[in-house]
């Protein structure tokens, strides 16, 4: 290899790195976001059960006092 072909493949392998970085980067953000995605969705899906027994138990008091 000629020393253009060496200083080219060395400017390569460095952008090359540079991009690994920032995948490795954008994998930690995925995996922080999706964690956060699973505790929201799990807290709405409580919620959700909380507000449905409110309602159910509601709606037998009102067919109880009838």
């Amino acid at each position: 290899m000629t020393d253009p072909d060496i200083q080219n493949s060395c400017h390569l392998l460095k952008r090359l790195d540079e991009e690994m970085v920032f995948l490795n980067s954008l994998m930690t953000q995925i995996d922080s976001l999706s964690s956060q995605v699973v505790f929201v969705s799990s807290n709405l899906k409580g919620t959700w059960s909380a507000l449905d027994a409110i309602h159910k138990n509601k709606a037998r008091q009102e067919n109880g006092a009838l």
